[in-house]
């Protein structure tokens, strides 16, 4: 299922990385490093599918969150999933340190809009 999606939809569909991640999931459990790598990916993607995804672009992640219609829903699964990096990864794991960075500049552009 996971290759007919990637191969119709592309890598970088919101589709495609929600089942990526279910699958991941489902067979790793929810703490395994490539699973909260996914989460990431499915809490940052842009706003519209289909667009090209450049991994280590924090302006484009965040972007994407901003274009999305629910910031804040956004934004939850972000902080969920920075508690879960610093519990599992560490506070000074890269990863951890992106999401925390991307959580920043998101809010910051949101008190900004308002």
């Amino acid at each position: 299922m996971l290759g007919d999606r990637t191969r119709v939809l592309g890598p970088n569909h919101p589709g495609t990385l929600t089942t990526r991640l279910a699958i991941r999931v489902a067979a790793f459990g929810r703490d395994h490093p490539g699973t909260l790598k996914n989460r990431f990916d499915v809490a940052a993607m842009p706003g519209k599918a289909g667009q090209a995804r450049q991994e280590s672009d924090l302006r484009f992640a965040i972007a994407g969150l901003m274009a999305r219609s629910s910031t804040d829903r956004a934004l939850q699964l972000l902080s969920d999933l920075l508690k879960d990096q610093i519990r599992v990864l560490g506070l000074t794991h890269q990863d951890t340190s992106a999401t925390g960075q991307l959580i920043r500049a998101l809010t910051e552009k949101k008190r900004r809009r308002s």
